[in-house]
């Protein structure tokens, strides 16, 4: 059940002092908004009141903003207007408007030239935990990684130290204790270099709630206590209400019912003077389980339908699912067996769509695969049941044999059509482009001839031979039918193989993103550890832009492995409508700025597939600090 208060708060750039050094810096803006007549300055000083003021009084922020929207309005600039509408998805946010927030945060994001780094890192900060509210926490992963990989880009520990923290919270939802673990620790150890008091209050929080799941009480306490005291030097009502109501789901833990009570009550108090709806919902409904525990049914049965009404406001799916469960637990000691019942149907269905909607999609996707592979190896089977008798050795022997000649002749044609594109090339850069792919797909043909040549060849003929030499009066001609079986058997596989590095099963039967998956399977064996983080990949796309993609990816897994001497991989793929990018970044020894001719690392072919497909590549590089390749695929529509 849902016990804990997760501290997702502290998702903006701008960082807080204690409250009587802000109200120095809130007098201070207001008095230099009074003296200035210049709208640009009136402008910011507007948005920086809003900022200021938001998490204390967000009707009084709000009109503070709307003076903002008044000005950009008035100056007609698309600068300030994107200003704006960044802003605008922030405060939707606090009124948990969801559509609004993605609305909003959608329109700065299309005119991203407009806004800085740190704006980027607040929109899709602003985003993912939109996202979290919605309990869709692999969507909010996700988006907070984007905010990740900028706040990467320019070296920002502000903006790395709340994205480590938005991430670990969605983690803290799913249950994944040891990735929370992980972020938090990493971003209280940026708070503690920057001196950032209210980020290092909410980190030890959520920290506590890891420490409770993983039974470590009294780290949990610890935790939630220096929590409490950091906050209370910085006058957060919200920190403290939400880490006493966390005190009480460690106390209820422990069965110190009255205690638990008590923490409960206080956080109650505060999260209701700070209007804090989601704070009062998951705080209602724990003192409805401590009546419930304490045998008052009824007075459970009233906390949890409170607790249930505002869940259902906020669209907190998790709290509505908890509710639902104490309510029909609750029903049934009141001997109110059909209310129960139906509490339970409704649990079960909120539980389903709230951890377990993305990993049923997943399970769904590898029992799909499961079960085709599991097809395969039958037919594979039933198929050597079959060739029982010399005919069907034959026939078998022609399918492989008329399958070779079918590769070689698609690779023939394939090169063919290269040497038409090579004549008709217009200039040295483009022959040099065709003359890397004819390159590269003369070593693939050379190795596939050499792999059907020593392997299925060889097969064939040892099989040829044996099946020439069957004695049917030798006691041993059963063993010998059985050895030829099994010879056509290892061709059959060799050839499945080969086929396989041509076009991938996965990729035809599930798609681009399933094949990468698989071919990252391959290489679990090795001392590189590879992450793969798709987003928007559900639309399906054209083949030639799957395969060309899929063999970029390939060579540039297979360059890291070669030379890179890497232990870390990720790989990022997303599908932003109108291009694809495709980034892919390892933790290896680097090369030097100046080597980005590509000629010597293995680049060479990689370049030569992006420019065939109109695309773009970046190679960003240095000394013992690893490789990041950027692609950049157009897509047609």
């Amino acid at each position: 059940m849902n016990k804990t208060i997760i501290l997702i708060v502290f998702f903006l750039l701008g960082s807080y002092s204690a409250s009587t050094q802000n109200k120095k810096v809130i007098d201070s803006l207001k008095l230099e908004l009074e003296q200035t007549t210049q709208v640009d300055e009136q402008f910011n000083l507007n948005i920086k009141l809003f900022e200021r003021i938001q998490r204390s009084d967000l009707s009084k922020a709000k009109t503070y903003l709307d003076a903002a929207i008044s000005l950009a309005q008035r100056d007609d600039a698309d600068s300030l207007k994107i200003v704006v509408n960044k802003h605008l998805a922030e405060y939707f946010l606090f009124e948990h408007l969801y559509d609004s927030v993605y609305h909003y945060s959608n329109k700065a994001l299309a005119s991203k030239h407009y806004l800085t780094s740190r704006d980027l890192i607040d929109l899709y900060s602003i985003k993912g935990t939109a996202h979290y509210y919605e309990s869709d926490y692999s969507k909010s992963i996700m988006t907070h990684m984007e905010a990740e990989v900028i706040a990467d880009s320019i070296n920002d520990d502000m903006g790395r130290a709340k994205v480590y923290n938005n991430i670990a919270i969605s983690y803290l939802r799913i249950e994944n204790w040891e990735e929370a673990e992980k972020y938090l620790n990493r971003s209280i150890e940026l708070c503690k270099k920057l001196d950032v008091k209210r980020g290092l209050a909410y980190n030890l929080g959520n920290l506590g709630i890891v420490y409770k799941n993983t039974n470590q009480y009294e780290k949990a306490i610890t935790a939630y206590k220096e929590a409490v005291e950091i906050a209370r030097q910085l006058d957060d009502k919200y920190a403290v209400a939400r880490n006493m109501g966390n005190i009480g789901t460690l106390y209820e833990q422990l069965y110190n019912l009255d205690l638990a009570l008590r923490y409960y009550e206080e956080s109650y108090d505060l999260a209701k003077t700070l209007n804090d709806q989601s704070s009062l919902a998951i705080t209602t409904h724990n003192i409805g389980s401590i009546y419930a525990k304490k045998r008052n049914f009824r007075r459970a049965l009233q906390k949890y339908n409170a607790s249930l009404s505002i869940a259902k406001t906020l669209n907190e799916k998790s709290i509505i699912r908890d509710n639902y469960l104490g309510l029909s637990e609750a029903t049934e000691q009141l001997d109110r067996f059909d209310s129960s019942l139906d509490y339970r149907k409704l649990y079960e269905k909120y539980n389903d769509s709230v951890i377990n909607e993305n990993h049923l999609k997943d399970i769904g996707e590898l029992n799909i695969k499961y079960e085709s592979e599991r097809k395969e190896k039958e037919i594979l089977a039933l198929s050597s049941d079959k060739i029982k008798n010399e005919a069907e050795l034959v026939k078998q022997e022609s399918r492989i044999r008329l399958l070779t000649i079918v590769l070689l002749t698609g690779f023939f044609l394939f090169s063919t059509v290269l040497i038409v594109a090579r004549n008709r090339a217009n200039n040295k850069k483009q022959k040099d482009i065709i003359y890397a792919i004819s390159e590269t797909q003369l070593k693939e043909r050379k190795r596939i001839a050499q792999d059907l040549h020593d392997s299925v060849g060889g097969l064939l003929a040892i099989a040829k031979t044996s099946l020439e030499n069957l004695d049917y009066n030798n006691e041993t001609f059963n063993d010998d039918i059985d050895k030829s079986i099994e010879l056509l058997s290892s061709s059959s596989d060799q050839v499945r193989k080969i086929s396989h590095n041509l076009m991938p099963s996965e990729l035809i039967k599930f798609g681009l993103v399933s094949a990468i998956e698989s071919y990252i399977d391959t290489i679990k064996g090795s001392d590189l550890i590879a992450q793969f983080y798709p987003h928007n990949m559900e639309v399906e796309l054209d083949e030639a832009v799957q395969l060309n993609v899929y063999r970029i990816f390939q060579e540039i897994v297979q360059n890291v492995l070669k030379h890179a001497k890497a232990t870390e991989l990720n790989i990022y793929l997303n599908n932003h409508g109108k291009h694809l990018d495709l980034m892919v970044e390892d933790n290896g020894i680097g090369f030097e700025k100046d080597v980005k001719t590509t000629d010597g690392i293995g680049l060479k072919s990689i370049e030569s597939r992006v420019k065939l497909m109109d695309g773009t590549m970046t190679v960003d590089s240095y000394l013992g600090k690893g490789t990041t390749i950027n692609i950049k695929i157009p897509l047609l529509k």
